[in-house]
This record gives structure tokens, C-alpha cells and sequence, in this order.
């Protein structure tokens, strides 16, 4: 059942005023790049970190920092001054597009209705922009008034996967604090995006001619519309995707945690920050990849399930970050493990104390679902949460 509404803005409610959103970007690109001195270079330079950011990476770092990083190797400069070129250059781009971006009228009218219908609503566009060129655009659809009311807004700075890589969706619905099946994406036919969401899990609603905002506004009126969007069998391909789209929600959701965070509980009978990361490094090295190896090496074998840690789980380490680093090259072994298995090594056979009879591909699903129960753990701990879920 649908839980959550993530809406690409490009071409859908924000659209280029004479042209496609895309067009729109580009146009006024080219004039900012006429008119200040330098600009062009650096325009060409983020163009092409964009295309190197879109291979896989250590999902360490947030796409803004490292696409800023690319620039200033590229054109030889340092970190700090590339950075701030970056933030004076998007402002000239948005001044640009003024009076290029023309609102959807179903804009408002369908996310307020979503809100009132209890749903996490998010947005994001191609995450290459800053926050702050991505609330610009949300105040021109009109939508600047329901911003914190938000389930997620994703941007550069907090999300670590670009286009078309599936893991975009695994990160933004494990952030959202909801499975992949619970998430509809709303887009444009022509958004690579829309694929990318789906072979990640999530359902999908291609805005076109034919399957336009104001229908989908009509569905959403009807009271089953979110049953008929149901579980959907996680694809063997979704797999590798959410296990590392688990790894950027994490990093991105723990980027500005303050050393006295990590150990506060919210309450007495509650995980710290940092024991659930300990947790979480501890479960993936010694139940996750653990049990995922005996399948693949042993004929039909039992796997028990550990007891579940009470809350005086003592805590692994004084460094949340070292432990996060941990769980990063634990979930890498894992992976490593997956890469490359036939269909038929999926099916292999296993006999679990809880699930009883399973197999390989299942318990590797459990394996993502597992990182998500304890991110919506993280993030009410943070407080940064949707209100509505």
C-alpha cells in the first residue's frame, strides 16, 4: 500500500516556459556562461563530473561534494574557493531562469490533497542542484508554503547517487522512512528517472499525454487508490540497489551528527545513535553475510535467529563515523558475495527458525529491509522524520 508520494519536478509541476524543463536549464546555463567571466569553464567542468558521478561510487560522499571536488581538480583550484564560484554561479542560474519556469496548475491542489490523505509527500529533481536552487524552484510550482511539511526534499547535499542509477530511489525511500513498494513516483514519460525508480522497487506514475497530472489528481480521489498499488516481488536486479542505497541514506541522514549525539537515547529503553550502528555493523558481518554464505555453500541449511539485543547493547566503539565506515565494508562484502550469481544460485534453498522454509534471494531481501527498520529507527532518534508516517 502506497505511503509515500515522491514527485520529480522536471516537466511535471514545474515546467520550461517556451520547451522542455531541460531546455530551460540549458538555455539559461549557456547565457550565464556569456555573460561572467569564467563561467563556461566551470559549466563545462560540472558537466562532466556529472557524468563521472553517475558510475557507482563509495556512497560516502554527498553528490555536492563530490561533484564540487571534480570541479576544482579539473580547473585547479581548492575546495573552498570552487565552492563558493558554485554557490555564486547557481544564484546567477536562477536568476536566469526567472522567467523561464512556468507552475503546473495541479501543482498545489494534488500535494495538499496528498497531505490531507496523510502521506509522506517528497520532491527532488535531478540531484546535481544545491538546497537552495531546489527551494527556488519548489516556491516557483507554487509549493513553497507546504516545503515543511515535507516527507524528504532531495538535492546535492544530501543524497549520494545520480541518474539513472536505481540506488537513487533505495537511498530516497529509505530516507522518506518507508519500503521501496510503498513509494509511487510521479514524472515525466520522458525521465530516465521513472526506470531508474522502478528497477529500484518503487511503483511509478508517467505523467504524458495520455496519463496526465489532473488524472492522476482524479485517481488519488478515489478511497482504494493506494491498495491498488500493492507489494510488488523485489526483482533480484532491486537487490543490489537498495543494499547500496541503504549506505547513502545512512551517510546522508548521520552528515551532521554532533559527538554528543551519539550516544543520547531518547529514551532509557532506547538505542542510542551509535548502538544501532553497532548493531548494524555487527548483524552484517556476523548474521547477514554469514547466513547468505551458507546458503550459497551448503545444501539446504538451518539458520537460526539470534536473539534480539536488549537496550543495554553495549556500544562497539567511542566513533560513530569508524562504525559507520564499518558497516559500509561489511555491506561491501556482502555485495561482493551477490555480484555476478546465476538465477539459480537465487533460489537456493534454506530452512529459517522464524520464516521456515526460504531461499537465498529472500533472506538477502530481509538483509535491506532490515538496514530500513533501523534507518526509520536513526532518523526518529534525529527527530527528522516525516510527521505523517
Amino acid at each position: 500500500m502506497i505511503k509515500a508520494v515522491l514527485f520529480q519536478l522536471e516537466d511535471t509541476l514545474l515546467h520550461g516556459a517556451n520547451g522542455g524543463f531541460a531546455e530551460a536549464v540549458q538555455d539559461s546555463i549557456a547565457a550565464v556562461s556569456r555573460a561572467t567571466p569564467g563561467a563556461a569553464e566551470l559549466a563545462t567542468a560540472y558537466e562532466a563530473a556529472i557524468t563521472q558521478a553517475s558510475f557507482q561510487r563509495d556512497m560516502m560522499t554527498c553528490n555536492a561534494d563530490f561533484l564540487a571536488g571534480l570541479v576544482a581538480e579539473a580547473l585547479g583550484s581548492n575546495r573552498e574557493s570552487m565552492q563558493a564560484d558554485l554557490d555564486a554561479f547557481f544564484a546567477q542560474l536562477n536568476d536566469a531562469l526567472s522567467e523561464r519556469f512556468v507552475a503546473d496548475a495541479c501543482a498545489g491542489p494534488l500535494v495538499n490533497q496528498l497531505l490531507d490523505q496523510n502521506l509522506s509527500v517528497a520532491f527532488t529533481v535531478e540531484p546535481v542542484y544545491p538546497e537552495s536552487t531546489v527551494r527556488q524552484w519548489l516556491d516557483w510550482a507554487g509549493l513553497a508554503p507546504v516545503v515543511e511539511a515535507l516527507g524528504f526534499l532531495g538535492h546535492s547535499e544530501n543524497l549520494h547517487v545520480v541518474n539513472p542509477d536505481p540506488a537513487l530511489y533505495a537511498e530516497i525511500a529509505a530516507r522518506i522512512g518507508v519500503e521501496p513498494d510503498e513509494t509511487i513516483v510521479v514524472g515525466h514519460c520522458r525521465s530516465m528517472a521513472l526506470a531508474a525508480a522502478s528497477a529500484a522497487g518503487l511503483h511509478i506514475w508517467q505523467v504524458c499525454e495520455t496519463a496526465t497530472l489532473p488524472t492522476f489528481l482524479k485517481q488519488i480521489g478515489s478511497p482504494s487508490w493506494r491498495e491498488q498499488h500493492g507489494t510488488r516481488p523485489i526483482a533480484v536486479e532491486a537487490i543490489e540497489s537498495q543494499l547500496r542505497g541503504n549506505i547513502g541514506a545512512l551517510y546522508g541522514l548521520l552528515a551532521e551528527t554532533k559527538p554528543h549525539q551519539w550516544r543520547q537515547k531518547p529514551d532509557p529503553e532506547e538505542w542510542s545513535i551509535l548502538q544501532i550502528l553497532c548493531h548494524l555493523a555487527d548483524a552484517e558481518a556476523a548474521v547477514h553475510h554469514h547466513r547468505l554464505t551458507r546458503i550459497l555453500t551448503e545444501e539446504s541449511p538451518f539458520l537460526s535467529s539470534p536473539p534480539p539485543p536488549g537496550p543495554d547493547l553495549p556500544p562497539c566503539h567511542d566513533d560513530g563515523n569508524a562504525v559507520l565506515n564499518r558497516f559500509r565494508d561489511e555491506r561491501l562484502k556482502t555485495m561482493q558475495l551477490l555480484a555476478g550469481l546465476a538465477a539459480e544460485d537465487w533460489q537456493r534453498p534454506a530452512r529459517h527458525s522464524i520464516f521456515g522454509l526460504t531461499t537465498l534471494r529472500e533472506m538477502a531481501t530481509f538483509t535491506a529491509q532490515h538496514d530500513r527498520l533501523h534507518i526509520t529507527q536513526l532518523c526518529q532518534t534525529l527527530g527528522k522524520c516525516s510527521d505523517t508516517l
